[in-house]
């Protein structure tokens, strides 16, 4: 398993896995197995199995108002799945690695994903078509929102976690970085993840170290 992701109700789980699937868990329905007094393992069948990656399925987003669920593997393309139907909606074609990570806007209209070909990248979801980009130093590792819909925080390979204003990101080379946090250590084949912290001012991040890292946005 290389990732999970709850639907915002929190009843549904979906795992991302190396068998190339996504599936679907129902929480509710196996929550009274789960919190059963036992030492045994308890076996709970999917509710669905979503197909249609070719490799390793790696990161995994759901959709803050929707049923929907964004995937992205080693086959490089991002995937929209609806949950409820158990089917694909779009395929997002373009990245030139394996995608890592990904999420959405603040809006809830733009997918967001990072690739090992160490872009960025943004896709309208109605439409499919990769609507802006940016250039990263290194793979990137993960991308997070602030909670005002405002920053983006992206990890990437080279020991760097990068603070972007999307009202500034103009796409490619010509993005800048408004902060560039140091101090951890981002280098191996691990998915090294960073995140905004619980106050809006910290920046955290897992580092190879064994140590986690918070800094503070601004400095």
């Amino acid at each position: 398993i290389w990732d999970i992701a709850t639907s915002p109700t929190g009843s549904v789980i979906a795992s991302a896995s190396g068998d190339s699937t996504v599936k679907i868990w129902n929480v509710d329905g196996d929550l009274p197995l789960l919190s059963r007094e036992t030492s045994n393992r308890v076996e709970c069948e999917a509710a669905s199995t979503l197909s249609g990656h070719k490799g390793d399925v790696y990161c995994l987003a759901y959709h803050a108002e929707s049923p929907l669920v964004t995937s992205g593997g080693y086959d490089k393309t991002v995937k929209l799945w609806d949950t409820e139907k158990g089917m694909l909606v779009r395929s997002f074609n373009g990245h030139e690695a394996s995608v890592t990570c990904a999420t959405y806007t603040a809006q809830g209209n733009l997918i967001i994903s990072g690739s090992k070909d160490s872009s960025v990248r943004f896709w309208d979801m109605v439409s499919g078509v990769m609507v802006n980009s940016l250039s990263c130093v290194g793979d990137v590792t993960s991308v997070d929102i602030s909670s005002n819909g405002l920053f983006m925080l992206t990890a990437s390979k080279g020991n760097s976690n990068r603070l972007w204003d999307l009202r500034k990101i103009v796409g490619g080379d010509s993005a800048k970085a408004v902060r560039l946090y140091k101090g951890h250590q981002n280098t191996a084949t691990n998915f090294i993840r960073a995140s905004f912290g619980p106050a809006a001012s910290l920046v955290m991040s897992g580092s190879e170290d064994g140590y986690a890292y918070v800094w503070d946005r601004e400095s």
